[in-house]
């Protein structure tokens, strides 16, 4: 008999978007944790300043989700987190309050009460690992408890757990990274010509900059992020008020501009710096303190431990202060364990506690050097492979902790850009590697359209160029695009499906792109110009066909039901989507002339033939879709015009494909086990014929303009391979 599940209970202080999506992944991950990890994830309490939430016995994420709906507060009046904390009764700490400006009191304070309560701690609040590191560190080993906080620092790139594991014997010398995406999105909007009010305004309207975006514009979050790593790596000892910092207001146009000329990208970068600068004063300004608050300096003789360095000394590594987090301790005596207040009251620099002594109760240390001035770095040819290798392996550079935060001229390692090759026999092969594979090809006309590595990819066949149309946001997927002879289209949705979705269309010729709001179970769209439509959930619980003029912005509903079920399709002024009902009814695509209103159901087996349809898709005035049965599988298409069925192939045919003049399709070739050919078939008749004959069999096909396209994987890469059809 398998054992009983292990039931981990949660505590989470703060419920906004993150708190909500954390909840939707457990829930969406509810059987993966049990089945292969034997684990129960339960919620045993929740606040916020509006409202809380105690069940001792435990509810599941889901239930707690539906206990406070989207933008609704929890639903039993605010606690002291202090009582919240006692009462849950939970194994870990969930720290996801909104970060505070100076000190991080208020958060620094709810990991140590849980620590004092036993619990294991959780946080994506970069404020306490900024500001508190040491503290909190002394606190976990002192009490036994462990505390992760990779999202604090690149969202979720284990580059905490990258040091602790993978370089577990290395001292970390220093770093040089790009925190802060804000300044990314704006700085390229100016490069295009906006102004920077308008660039600011769009950055917020997608989702990059908050409201108050100043925290991002003057160097403060990538201060946060670049003193956290720097503390927690490298022992620095730092806060972000050490940090010296340039903001976003301060940078000319002109030097922006001469960037992009020179072909570089001006990026806002942090990095230690090795170089002392006489007559250095730290500086403690916050955006809401500025000149009121101070930092006690430390000398060379003021060590963490309290003694000065004596020459042989062996410096700590990063693998030495990660490692005390798994190595409990001895419990520190109450006399030397360190406090901050936590009333919720104004903030002041921590200091002693009432008649505490010893290290640990000392102030936080001030800057042990001083910042690196801004300048422009000079950059090398592109090689987009310098982003991974930045952000993965960090930059070792000899120096002191102290970081600076300041605008570089980068080369454009943070601009991908697809592996693009000519082959020589005529046509394109975009290569990827597992993280970077080339997916769900689209042809129009004299263009490609696809899917990799996050971002959606358009092509020029006739001269090769490429560039990037759409890119995901932070915590977002991007869906297979769609594309016609002047747009593209695909949808941006929430991984955890929670948030509403986004429908991007672009217009090729104006190289401009628009979104369009849609709920958070939308999937995949279909375009035929002018015309998107797209399956959706709506708040009844019913499934509901939407199309949307993109000229005019109008929307409509096609149809709204329970049997309605992807794919939705679009071809010549028409949008068709499919009709799967319950029991052995057949299934059945209906579609809607969009001029006239008129509809036609296209009955895809009959009712209790035992056969499967798949692959339905639409071009022009065709219907295509597969039927199989244990046997064989069979190609069928349905010309709208003639209202004629029409079997295209039939045996063991894959992936089929079609532009409403050609079909094609893969099938063995006959000659080897693996082998395969890819056939085609002209609908105006005639038998079929050799298109192609990939290395490997496809995993999906396109076809349009009078070309062909591939995904194939070798085993260790991944091509995307477009080619002339044969005549």
């Amino acid at each position: 008999m398998d054992a009983a599940p292990l039931t981990v209970k949660l505590c989470l202080l703060g419920f906004g978007n993150v708190a909500r999506g954390f909840c939707a992944l457990l829930a969406k991950q509810e059987r993966a944790l049990a089945d292969e990890h034997g684990l129960r994830v339960v919620v045993t309490g929740a606040g916020t300043r509006r409202g809380s939430l105690i069940a001792a016995e435990g509810m599941a994420p889901a239930a707690v989700l539906a206990a406070a709906p989207k933008e609704a507060p929890l639903p039993e009046p605010p606690r002291p987190a202090a009582e919240l904390l006692a009462a849950s009764g939970a194994d870990v700490l969930v720290e996801l309050t909104v970060m505070e400006e100076d000190f991080a009191p208020v958060a620094t304070g709810h990991i140590e009460a849980a620590f004092d309560l036993g619990m294991d701690v959780v946080t994506a609040n970069k404020g306490p690992i900024a500001w508190n590191w040491d503290r909190i560190a002394a606190k976990a080993t002192a009490a036994g408890r462990r505390i992760r906080f990779e999202s604090t620092v690149m969202d979720g790139l284990p580059v905490f757990s990258l040091l602790e594991f993978t370089l577990a014997d290395c001292r970390l010398l220093g770093f040089e990274a790009i925190f802060n995406s804000t300044t990314n999105f704006i700085i390229d909007a100016m490069a295009r010509g906006e102004g920077f009010d308008t660039a600011l305004r769009h950055a917020q309207d997608e989702g990059f900059a908050e409201a108050d975006p100043s925290h991002d514009i003057d160097g403060w979050d990538a201060a946060c992020k670049a003193a956290a790593l720097a503390n927690v790596a490298m022992g620095a000892g730092i806060t972000p008020a050490d940090v010296d910092k340039q903001s976003l207001c301060d940078v000319p146009l002109e030097r922006i501009k001469a960037a992009y000329a020179a072909g570089k990208r001006l990026r806002l970068a942090g990095r230690p710096d090795p170089r002392p600068r006489p007559g250095y004063r730290a500086r403690h300004r916050s955006p809401a303190r500025a000149a009121r608050r101070g930092v006690a300096r430390r000398g060379p003789a003021h060590r963490p431990h309290g003694r000065r360095r004596r020459r042989g000394d062996r410096r700590p590594g990063a693998a030495d202060r990660l490692r005390r987090l798994r190595r409990p301790a001895a419990p520190v005596p109450d006399d030397l364990r360190p406090t901050l207040p936590h009333d919720g009251g104004p903030s002041a620099p921590p200091g002693p506690a009432p008649g505490a002594s010893g290290p640990l109760a000392a102030p936080l240390p001030g800057p042990p050097a001083a910042p690196l001035p801004t300048r422009v770095v000079d950059a090398a040819p592109a090689n987009p492979w310098r982003r991974a290798i930045l952000l993965a392996l960090l930059v070792l550079a000899v120096g002191s902790a102290l970081g600076a935060v300041g605008f570089a001229a980068e080369q454009r390692l943070f601009v991908w850009k697809p592996d693009v090759k000519a082959l020589p026999g005529g046509g394109w092969r975009i290569t990827g590697s597992a993280g970077l594979r080339p997916l769900a090809p689209a042809l129009a006309g004299d263009r490609l359209a696809w899917s990799q590595a996050g971002y959606t990819c358009l092509m020029e066949l006739a001269s090769g160029d490429t560039k990037v149309i759409g890119a995901a946001s932070r915590g977002t997927d991007l869906w297979p695009p769609a594309l016609d002879t002047r747009s593209a289209a695909w949808l941006e949705s929430d991984k955890n499906g929670v948030d509403p979705a986004h429908l991007w269309v672009y217009d090729i010729g104006r190289g401009r792109r628009v979104a369009h709001r849609a709920g958070a179970a939308a999937e995949a769209p279909a375009l035929s110009d002018p015309f998107l439509a797209w399956l959706d959930d709506q708040p009844d619980g019913h499934r509901e066909v939407t199309a949307l003029d993109v000229e005019t912005g109008r929307r409509s509903a096609l149809a709204t039901g329970d049997g309605l079920s992807s794919p939705v399709i679009a071809g010549d002024d028409a949008v068709g989507w499919l009709l799967q009902p319950t029991g052995d009814a057949a299934p059945t695509v209906v579609v809607r002339d969009l001029g006239t209103g008129t509809e036609t159901a296209i009955m895809l087996a009959s009712a209790g033939s035992g056969l499967t349809v798949g692959d339905i898709q639409m071009a022009g005035h065709l219907v295509l879709w597969t039927q199989r049965s244990s046997r064989t599988t069979r190609i069928v298409a349905y010309d709208l015009e003639s209202r004629q069925t029409t079997t295209v192939a039939d045996g063991a045919v894959e992936t089929p494909a079609t532009d409403g003049e050609v079909v094609v399709w893969a099938q063995p070739d006959g000659t080897s086990p693996h082998g395969c050919v890819v056939m085609m078939r002209g609908l105006g008749g005639g038998p079929p014929s050799v298109a192609a004959r990939p290395a490997a069999w496809p995993a999906g096909l396109a076809v349009g303009g009078g070309r062909l396209a591939w995904v194939i994987n070798d085993g260790t890469w991944t091509y995307l391979d477009v080619m002339e059809l044969p005549s």
